[in-house]
């Protein structure tokens, strides 16, 4: 019996490493949009070229995790690096929430994790994210 995609599996696409070049010039925008800093859209295709972080396109736009290890709470956490969108809608970037969850999930993570300096960051992210200055933490239960 052939194996089925899951609904969330089906909504997103893991460009692997040795893909990153390849579409790289639709991916380095969305990045230098962000306005992360110098260094950042260098950085993210570096770490996704050498498999420290993850590269996934959805149908609006994509998002990068990396997992990383919390000394502090000894627990796997998925860090989300960026997450973009493509369209002006409002809430996009929170609609990729499940398949980050799920991926955490998938790799054992205890928690997701993202940062940044956005005003109304909290408000976009919902209630499950816990604020800590520019930290957002959103624990993941195991159902």
């Amino acid at each position: 019996m052939m194996g089925t995609a899951t609904p969330v599996q089906a909504l997103f696409s893991h460009i692997d490493q040795d893909r990153i070049d390849e579409v790289w010039a639709s991916i380095a925008p969305g990045l230098e949009s962000i306005g992360a800093g110098p260094g950042f859209v260098d950085t993210v295709r570096r770490d996704c070229i050498s498999g420290i972080s993850h590269l996934f396109v959805v149908d609006t736009g994509f998002f990068v995790v990396r997992p990383v290890f919390d000394d502090d709470h000894n627990r796997l956490e998925l860090l989300v690096v960026a997450a973009v969108t493509h369209t002006p809608k409002r809430g996009n970037v929170a609609r990729y929430q499940p398949l980050i969850e799920a991926l955490a999930r998938k790799i054992g993570a205890k928690a997701v994790v993202t940062r940044s300096n956005r005003a109304g960051m909290a408000r976009l992210l919902g209630p499950r994210w816990a604020e800590s200055h520019t930290e957002y933490v959103m624990e993941i239960s195991d159902g």
